[in-house]
């Protein structure tokens, strides 16, 4: 028995219930919340009565959940409201004695003063922060904005120089040199720039003192203080290229500003290395002539197929892309060989001859490149280091065969040419080996060694034949 509904009307409705309908009657059908009810207070007796109420409410509320830190400032803010200000007071620091780490519980206290008026209670609520707290840094920079506020520049100082003596971070020494620069203290701020940077070693240090050197110092300083950041390694490793060469570039001095990069460059961290030579191009395409704008791509190129080559050493198509670069555009004759000398140790882990294949033409070229530049004897060793590294026993390659033979013939060693042929023969019995070979012996009019070949050559077609007979049936 089929029990499927079965659909009568397959029409659209007339009338169509969108989402915002079903969202308005959800909300329309929702059962009304709680509200409490308008409070109106016509004397003193029902002020206070309500007052004693809300205390109670509170006090309880902070006796359930001591350590609740939300609990006391709600409980000071809403003394503060009724202008019950020693109350408020007093919850603040009843809140501290419960949990004087909570720094949020300082600084609300802070702002409580300064709201009424207070700052000599502020100053002394901060005095007593920094020392309970030191390492707190929103409760010094509270402290010294507030000195700083009132214009009280003596004292903001005392709390810098005390704070300091706790060896903090780069940010609260940057504030107190700029707290110097607008107080109009250059040399006292230059003086803090030496102070920080014997006890702390950053690249946002560095950056600051350099924006102050250029805007109060002279061209010699500015280089100088660049000159000693090139001794601090680690800073070196970031903007701090960058930062020199366009600085020597505001100044003219456009080939000091190329050499910086170029040193740059060569002695950056890798993994800095892209974010420069993308600065580095950019700044040839602006001043530089198009040689200078091809060595920039260039090097840019060079550190992508570096990158590509660390990730998978077994990419034999970017290390083609990479040689032929080096080989063509750039022209870089030591270079190339060491590419080449690196793409021949990359040997494939597995016994396989489409993954060989490629790996072999690497060899063949590099052959040709050295018979190009007239190292006769390389080419000897680099076919001869070819044929040791290849695995015969599993499969062999005609072309290296025929190309170690060829460069032979073409410098009439003819011993060496018959011991290849021989040696290919035996190793890969192809048709082209036998006729190169052939063709090689007709030229020297041995007729004798011919019909030998051509009877090996016999030798080794019957057995192809049979072999394929054996095979078909």
């Amino acid at each position: 028995m089929n029990n499927k509904p079965v659909i009568k009307n397959r029409e659209f409705a007339e009338i169509q219930i969108t989402a915002e309908q079903l969202i308005r009657e959800a909300r329309d059908n929702q059962t009304p919340t709680y509200k409490r009810p308008k409070m109106t207070i016509h004397d003193e007796e029902e002020l206070q009565a309500y007052r004693l109420t809300k205390r109670k409410e509170f006090e309880q509320g902070v006796t359930k959940e001591r350590q609740n830190p939300k609990r006391w400032t709600r409980y000071a803010f809403w003394e503060e409201e009724q202008g019950e200000y020693v109350r408020a007071r007093s919850i603040f620091e009843r809140a501290l004695e419960q949990d004087y780490t909570n720094a949020d519980t300082w600084m609300k206290y802070v702002d409580f003063e300064l709201r009424i008026n207070q700052v000599n209670k502020a100053r002394n609520i901060l005095e007593r922060a920094t020392n309970l707290l030191p390492m707190v840094y929103k409760l010094w920079f509270k402290y010294v904005r507030l000195e700083e506020t009132v214009e009280n520049f003596d004292h903001c100082k005392e709390v810098f120089e005390k704070w300091m003596t706790f060896k903090p971070g780069e940010y609260p020494w940057l504030a107190y040199i700029k707290f110097e620069i607008r107080i109009g203290e250059i040399k006292i701020a230059k003086e803090l720039f030496e102070q920080a940077n014997q006890q702390i070693h950053c690249e946002e240090l560095y950056k600051e003192w350099v924006e102050f050197e250029k805007r109060f110092g002279t061209i010699e300083s500015t280089r100088e203080l660049f000159y000693k950041m090139a001794k601090d390694i680690e800073i070196c490793q970031n903007s701090y290229y960058q930062m020199f060469a366009e600085f020597e570039l505001s100044q003219g001095e456009i080939e000091r500003a190329r050499q910086i990069y170029l040193f740059g460059i060569d002695n950056i961290k890798e993994e800095n290395k892209k974010i420069l030579l993308n600065k580095y191009v950019k700044f040839e395409k602006i001043n530089g002539e198009m040689k200078d704008i091809d060595n920039a791509i260039w090097k840019k190129r060079r550190f992508e197929y570096e990158q590509k080559i660390q990730e998978n050493p077994l990419d034999y198509d970017t290390w083609y892309d990479y040689i032929q670069m080096e080989m063509n555009e750039i022209e870089s004759e030591e270079k190339t060989k060491i590419l080449y000398e690196r793409i021949t140790n990359q040997i494939p882990q597995e016994i396989i001859k489409e993954k060989w294949t490629r790996y072999i033409e690497f060899w063949v070229l590099y052959a040709r490149y050295e018979e190009k530049l007239q190292h006769y004897e390389n080419v000897f060793d680099i076919f001869s280091k070819t044929i040791k590294i290849i695995p015969h026993k599993y499969f062999t390659f005609k072309k290296v065969w025929r190309a170690y033979a060829n460069y032979a013939r073409r410098r009439k060693n003819i011993p060496l040419v018959r011991k290849i042929y021989g040696a290919a023969i035996g190793w890969c019995h192809k048709d082209d080996i036998f006729k190169d070979y052939i063709e090689f012996e007709t030229e020297n009019g041995e007729q004798e060694r011919i019909h030998k070949i051509q009877a090996k050559w016999n030798e080794f077609k019957l057995q192809k034949i049979k072999q394929e007979q054996l095979n078909n049936e």
